[in-house]
């Protein structure tokens, strides 16, 4: 029986507060959607280039 490989964890995962590698590392779904809420709203500089109306 063999082990199952090691992964290793992003190099961006150091540099977070501990508390919120901890909920990464976990079964955090309230991460995951906060995560997608805010990759999924426009920028305000995507914002501030449009023109007004």
């Amino acid at each position: 029986m063999t082990a199952a490989p090691t992964v290793d964890p992003p190099p961006a995962l150091s540099k977070l507060l501990s508390g919120l590698q901890a909920a990464l590392r976990g079964e955090a779904a309230w991460a995951a959607a906060v995560l997608g809420l805010t990759n999924g709203f426009p920028t305000p500089y995507y914002l501030a280039a449009m023109p007004p109306p």
